[in-house]
Parts: C-alpha cells; structure tokens; sequence
C-alpha cells in the first residue's frame, strides 16, 4: 500500500516537472503574476533556466526571486536578488521600476531601516509622478504613512493617510484599510473622538464583506476608543465582534490582547486581564517581537500593582528595564547598520552619476568630433565651388538673424518674469470682486487653485500644496481659463491688470 502511494506521488510530482518544462519563459512569467505563494514562486522560477533568458526577462527573474525570499524573510537575499534586478534595468519600464523600489521599501521596512524604507517609496512616487497613476499614488502615500507611523511620527503618519484617502475619494477608488488608518493614526495621538468618526465610517465600507482581517481588526480599534472614552460597553461589544471575526480566520493580533486586557483592568476583573495578558505575551514570543513583548510587560505590572502583589510587580519591572535595554541596543546596531547601507546606497547612487557624466562626455566628444567632419567637409566644398564669399555673407546674415531673436526672446522673458514678480505668492484681488466682473464666477476651489499660479509653481507642486491630484488642477486650470476668456497664465497676469 505505502508503495503504491509513494508510486503514485512520484507519477504527480513528475507530471508537474514535465509541464514546468514545456512551458515557455512567458508563460512562466504569467503564472508566477497570478500567485501569491512565494514557495510556489520560487518553484516556477527554478524551472528556468536564467543563463538562457534575455536581458529584461532576467530582470523579471531577480525581481520575482528577491520578492519571494523577501516573504520568506530571507532578508540579505532579498536586496541582492532586487539590486541586481534594479541594476540591469537598461530598457523603460516605469512600472517594473517602481515595483523594484517597492519591494525593496518593503524589504527595508522589515529589517527596521526606516530611512531606507522612506527612501525607496519616495523614489517610486517621483516616477509615478510621470504616470500619474492615482493607484499607485494611493498605495505609495499609504505605506509613507506606515513608515511614520513605525517612526512614532503620527502627526505626518496622519498627513499621508489623509493625502492618500483624498486622491481616493477623487478617483472613486476609496480603500477601507487606507481610511482605517487615519482612525487608528488619530487614536494614536489621542483624538479618540475623530478616531472613532473614521472608524464607523472604515466599518461601512467594509460590510460588503469584501476584507474581512480588515473588519476584525476595526472592531478592535474601535474597541480601543471606547474604553478610551469610558464606554466600556460599547468597547465590550466591539472586541466581542473583533475576537468573532478574526478567530473564524485564525489571525491573531498582540495589541488586541493587550487593549482587552486594558479593559479588563478598567471593569476590574484582574483575572481575565491576566488571562488576556497570558495570549499577548505568548503571541508576541512566537512572533519574536520585543517590543510588543514590551507592552504585554507593562500591562502585566499594572494588573500586579491593582493585586497589590508588590514582588510580582517588581520582578515584571526588572523584566521591563531588561527587555527596554535590549530593544535599546538593538536599535542602536540597526542603526549602525542602516547608516552602512545608506553609505553603499550612496555610493552607488555616486557611481551611477560618474557613468552618466562619462556618457555625456563621450556623447560630447563624439558630437564635436562630428561637427568638426562636418566643418572639413564644408569648408572643402567652399574651396571646391569658390563660393566662399556667399556662404560667408549668409552666416552672417542668419547670425544677425539670430541674436534679433535672442534679444526678442530675452526682451520677452524679462517682461514675463517682471509681471509675475508683480503677483508672486499673493493675490490682492478677492474672489467676490473677481467673481463680479466675470460672466461665468469662479468657484472656491478654481479660485485656490488661481491663487497658486502667481507663486510660478508647477501643476505637480499646486497638487502637492493642494492635497489634490495633478489631473484635478489641469482641470481647475481650464475651468477658470475657459472663465477668464484666456488661454495660459501670462493672459491671466493680464485679466489680473485690468480688473
């Protein structure tokens, strides 16, 4: 019987291999897009060969093996797999380039070098700012704010989430886990009343059903603002749905133990705050988090103190002051090691602009090499026809031609940039005495956008300012263009003049 079963096995396993092997690289490619399993990534990518695939599939290759380990936290080979993906990009793929520097946030993010992390996200949002894709920028501004939030700097943790959810709204694309974080962001810094606004309207959007980790971990929060507020009823019934939701999906979660616990002590029954303690502590020395380690330690000394049971608090707070210098010195080698990779990031980023000068150089030399071909064999015809005379005669005329129009040109810049510098950053004009001399008024928001157009500001920098997306300003632009009865904003520095 065993052997029939290890025959049969082995007939499956085979099958699988003889199937990998008849697939094309293309094919492969596609069937690693439509999975998540990094094990079965990994297996895909074995049945490559890589010697044989061109430059860019190459590239698809390290990208995929570097994100696979990446989830298996296999962190050091993860960079050197996405490194040489990043390196080998010698053909245009905006998007491929922005996955790159995603994963490696993502990878950055879970060894704890933050500024790295920050780094890379940033490098993808200055290529989407080419796209303009609102996606990308929603998921990009979102995992910004989860880096600061990781940092403790909730106030610009907050700004990005907000930022985030705007654009969103916009594309009629809003995301419950993004609008979750400003109501977990808002808790952070103790606005439990805004935070618990944000949270109800998380949970309406998430009752479709559509994400249900998410909708667990919102009654949680919510939870969280009501103890905070002294509903402890309404906080009981929240975690009741919390513990309902994610139980049903095995997904456990430290800081929920620890918020139950929290409200346990607050009703007063210490022994199942203890017990809710018990679940943070071991699921947080399963996961190997010290400082969620840390915050179940705390709550445990506070659960003692209401027990008056003095040694125990004090063998937690021996406990507490251990862990804290271990957390300390380990923040202090990740940050050492940081600072070495931001050196080597440096460095490389260094390299790369010594290759681009050199390039432009040899671009250059080859251009005046050319050019000087050009002037033999011109000046060879010229002795060769004798129409020397003439063509000196035209250069002349077309270089008096050009310093007219060089003077023109600078005669009209000086005029352009003395009008502006005129209404630069400021415009004395209010919208109702505008809005009186107009036929079509402009509204609130076109008047905003009107108003930035004096500080010389580009589309992209208005956006940023606004908190809008840059198709929302083109569209504000022509809306009060179209108003004005003008075609750019020279023509209006002029409507400005004669109002």
């Amino acid at each position: 019987m065993n052997v029939k079963k290890i025959s049969f096995l082995s007939l499956i396993l085979l099958s699988t291999t003889i199937k990998l092997d008849s697939q094309s690289p293309s094919e492969t490619f596609n069937e690693i897009r439509q999975t998540r399993n990094p094990n079965l990534v990994l297996e895909l990518l074995a049945s490559l060969e890589k010697k044989e695939l061109s430059d860019s599939s190459k590239v698809l290759y390290d990208y995929y093996y570097g994100s696979a380990v990446g989830q298996l936290g296999k962190l050091d080979s993860s960079l050197i797999f996405l490194n040489l993906a990043e390196d080998n990009m010698d053909f245009e793929d905006p998007i491929m380039k922005i996955r790159i520097h995603l994963a490696k946030g993502n990878v950055y993010f879970a060894k704890g070098f933050f500024n790295l992390s920050l780094t890379e996200y940033q490098k993808a949002r200055e290529i989407n700012n080419i796209l303009e894709d609102s996606g990308w920028e929603i998921f990009l501004r979102g995992n910004i704010a989860g880096v600061y939030a990781r940092l403790d700097d909730y106030d610009r943790a907050l700004n990005y989430a907000y930022q985030a959810d705007s654009i969103a709204k916009e594309t009629n694309s809003a995301n419950p886990r993004s609008h979750m974080k400003i109501g977990n962001y808002s808790m952070k810094l103790g606005n439990y009343e805004k935070a618990q606004l944000s949270l109800n309207e998380t949970l309406e959007m998430l009752m479709d059903g559509s994400d249900s980790i998410a909708l667990g971990v919102c009654y949680s929060l919510l939870g969280k603002t009501h103890s905070e507020l002294g509903e402890l009823t309404l906080a009981a019934v929240s975690y009741s749905k919390a513990d309902e939701i994610l139980g049903n999906l095995n997904y456990e979660d430290v800081e929920h133990f620890v918020n139950k616990s929290e409200l346990q002590i607050k009703k007063g029954n210490l022994v199942k705050a203890d017990d809710e303690i018990q679940k943070a502590l071991a699921l947080a020395k399963e996961i190997g988090d010290p400082t969620e380690m840390l915050k179940a330690l705390q709550t445990r000394k506070q659960i003692f103190l209401k027990q008056n049971n003095l040694n125990k608090a004090l063998q937690i707070s021996d406990e507490v002051f251990t862990l804290s210098d271990s957390i300390k010195k380990k923040e202090r080698v990740n940050k050492v090691y940081e600072l070495e990779a931001i050196y080597q990031v440096n460095q490389k980023d260094l390299q790369i602009k010594q290759l681009e000068n050199e390039r432009q150089i040899q671009q250059l030399e080859s251009e005046q090499e050319a050019q000087t071909r050009i002037i033999l064999i011109i000046l060879s015809l010229v002795i060769i026809l004798s129409a020397g005379i003439i063509i000196y005669t035209q250069k002349q005329k077309n270089r008096l031609k050009e310093q007219a129009l060089q003077s023109e040109l600078s005669e009209l810049r000086v005029e352009i940039k003395t009008l502006i510098g005129k209404y630069e950053g400021t415009l004395d004009v209010n919208l109702d005495e505008l809005n009186e001399k107009l036929v079509n008024p402009l509204s609130e928001r076109e008047y905003d956008v009107f108003k930035q157009i004096f500080s010389q500001k580009t589309n992209s920098e208005i956006a940023e300012e606004l908190f809008v997306s840059i198709n929302t300003v083109k569209t504000h632009l022509k809306n009060l263009y179209n108003k004005l009865g003008v075609s750019n904003r020279k023509e209006a520095l002029d409507m400005v003049l004669k109002v």
